[in-house]
């Protein structure tokens, strides 16, 4: 069957290191599938993933079953015994009957002679070859014989296969039947090489060596060593892949490498790292992740600026090293990399720096939360978040100034979202200042945004202080309601009362027989200033004495100065539940009522009056917001109550 020279490599790769034969491609499998990818499988498993094996076992999917039979392989599960055989006796899938076969052979060793010995003889090549393979991984002088015999099988991969188990049996015995092969051009050369890792003689690694410096075989060398996990060649295969650049290749040796134990390649690795090796410090760097120890990490931290110098991007691997293994011991040596040049470092010291205890994180990310890249800002402030839960020392707003000060959105927007959470009430007046290009911004979103990254810790005065910064009015004197009622053909809106008149806050007017209103001070907590004149006459004596008509309109009148550094132009936009007037210094303005209008404001105080009358008591209310031609807080205008109250507030609004 024609194969791709890729899927040749992996497959030959997945045969040692797996114990699995894969002669011919397997029905619908993907062309780039990677067996390689279940190497890794670790030696121990929960009972759950175990069970799960055992249900894709069974399951009928061939991807399913040869992850299934990886993972059961791994830890030896005889649970998996009779389900694999079961697989065996199924002729259909001669592909999956072979690895189930070379499975059998690794969880059951000797036992599973009475399974494979009836198998060498069949008529399948990818059978017999499965066969003679699995009595190499079972090692029995007892199936010698067998492969002595198939060692002159018609077909080239049984004879292969033969030849390495051969080796796997007899060691040093095998060398003279193996020493004929190892010419150039004999199609059991390859064989020959995994077969030699085997022996575990001097004689027999010169050979396999040598096959490292050979590229047509280095992969064969390479995938020998780690399927006879002989240590003793790990220098060699490290030699052999100095200059390498494929990240592929790299990644295959990585996964080959874990195959050993951690003792075998600590030393090797740390080698590497010293020995100025760049191609290969960002995977040695990676394997030492396996095995973390404080030797290690001692001594990775001591070549931080080594690694730097040979593959920055190793120094993300070394900082989780170090971290996970001891945060607080090793951030004084990731601490210098925080302004690396390369924003991948920047960002990986960061995370690492966040897992100490005893780090000041503040003072550390602060140059950070205006860094050139987003994701390394993005990482100083989860970094906050993760190691501090309250403000730095100095305040939050002090803290956030330069990133605040920034126009990029994306710079700031997150120091918005930090100042919100940490803000403390004694921070709202420096918090306003420091915001105020937001808050009083042409940018609807972003205003109340900011706004509302304040209001969390506001009082009433507070809320106030948020409501003008906006260029809302708050807060107001208010007198009311006064009642209409428009049976006589006339409308509320346009009747006369006494405020219209003059505004006199020292009189009260009587409503009725029972009831006389006052002006008062009305405070809000809203970030609008809006005034909900419902709630703020829902007390119960004032109800009690109002018509119990619905259609009866009540009216009410709220009354501020606007204190103006200069005679000049402003917008005003007013938004009144039902209807509404309004009278600037005495003067009605003309046009509707709810909407924007263009007002001529003299230097010093400009006494304005908004009139808002409602049937009913529903949605009844008022908002007033002063803006420049571009949409922003107009400057050198502000608001305030026309007179100190004499009487307490009328409501402090929710």
């Amino acid at each position: 069957m024609i194969r791709t020279a890729r899927y040749v490599q992996l497959a030959s790769f997945a045969s040692l290191l797996l114990a699995t034969v894969v002669i011919a491609k397997p029905p619908g499998r993907p062309s780039k599938f990677n067996p390689a990818a279940h190497l890794a499988a670790p030696a121990t498993q929960s009972a759950v993933t175990l069970e799960q094996a055992l249900v894709d076992l069974s399951s009928g999917e061939w991807i399913s079953q040869w992850g299934a039979m990886d993972t059961l392989t791994a830890v030896k599960s005889k649970a998996a015994v009779e389900p694999l055989r079961k697989l065996i006796a199924d002729k259909a899938s001669p592909w999956i009957r072979a690895h189930a076969l070379t499975s059998l052979a690794t969880i059951l060793g000797e036992e599973a002679l009475v399974d494979v010995t009836p198998l060498a003889g069949e008529d399948d090549p990818q059978i017999r070859a499965a066969a003679v393979q699995s009595l190499g991984l079972i090692g029995s002088m007892k199936g010698k014989d067998i492969v002595l015999k198939l060692m002159t099988d018609k077909v080239p991969a049984v004879q292969q296969e033969a030849l390495v188990s051969l080796a796997r049996i007899d060691k040093a015995a095998a060398w003279d039947t193996l020493l004929p092969h190892f010419k150039d051009g004999d199609p059991l050369q390859p064989a020959s090489i995994r077969a030699a890792a085997w022996i575990g003689s001097d004689e027999a690694r010169a050979k396999v060596t040598a096959a490292l410096g050979n590229p047509y075989l280095r992969d064969v060398a390479t995938e020998a060593i780690t399927a006879a996990r002989d240590a003793k060649l790990i220098p060699a295969m490290i030699t052999s892949l100095t200059g390498e650049k494929d990240r592929y290749r790299l990644g295959i040796w990585e996964k080959a490498m874990l195959r050993f134990d951690a003792a075998d390649f600590t030393a090797p690795m740390l080698g590497v790292i010293k020995q100025n090796n760049p191609n290969l410090v960002r995977s040695a760097v990676k394997l030492l992740q396996s095995a973390p120890s404080k030797e290690v990490c001692d001594q990775v931290a001591g070549q931080l600026k080594s690694i730097a110098g040979q593959d920055p991007l190793a120094l993300p691997l070394a900082f989780d090293l170090l971290s996970r293994f001891d945060a607080d011991g090793y951030k004084d040596a990731i601490i210098p990399f925080l302004h690396h040049a390369t924003p991948d470092v920047r960002r990986s010291a960061i995370e690492a720096i966040s897992r100490a205890r005893t780090a000041d994180h503040f003072a550390l990310y602060q140059d950070e939360l205006t860094d050139t890249d987003k994701t390394v800002r993005a990482a100083a402030y989860q970094a906050i978040r993760r190691a501090t839960q309250t403000a730095p020392e100095g305040g939050i707003v002090k803290y956030l100034a330069k990133p605040l000060e920034s126009t990029d959105r994306e710079m700031f927007y997150p120091a918005l979202e930090l100042l919100r959470d940490r803000l403390s009430r004694a921070e709202i007046t420096p918090a306003l200042a420091a915001l105020d290009k937001f808050i009083g911004g042409s940018d609807k979103d972003l205003r109340e945004f900011a706004a509302k990254a304040v209001a969390g810790v506001a009082d009433e005065q507070g809320a106030a202080q948020i409501a003008r910064a906006q260029g809302f009015i708050a807060p107001w004197m208010v007198i009311g309601p006064f009642t209409h009622d428009p049976a006589d053909g006339t409308n509320g809106i346009d009747t006369p009362y006494p405020p219209e008149a003059k505004v006199d806050f020292d009189k009260s007017y009587p409503v009725g027989e029972e009831r006389q209103v006052t002006w008062a001070l009305f405070l809000t907590t809203r970030l609008d200033g809006a005034i909900d004149f419902t709630y703020a006459y829902q007390q119960d004596e004032v109800k009690r004495t109002l018509p119990a008509d619905p259609k009866i309109h009540r009216i009410a009148y709220a009354c501020v100065d606007l204190m103006s550094e200069a005679d000049q132009k402003v917008n005003l936009a007013m938004a009144a539940q039902r209807s509404g007037a309004v009278w600037l210094n005495g003067q009605r303005l003309g046009g509707e009522a709810n909407g924007n209008v263009e007002i001529d404001l003299h230097k010093g105080a400009n006494r304005l009056l908004v009139k808002v009358a409602a049937d009913g008591t529903k949605d009844w209310s008022l908002r007033v917001q002063l803006l420049d031609k571009a949409g922003h807080r107009p400057a050198g205008v502000t608001s305030t109550i026309p007179a100190a109250p004499a009487t307490q507030p009328a409501a402090t609004q929710p």
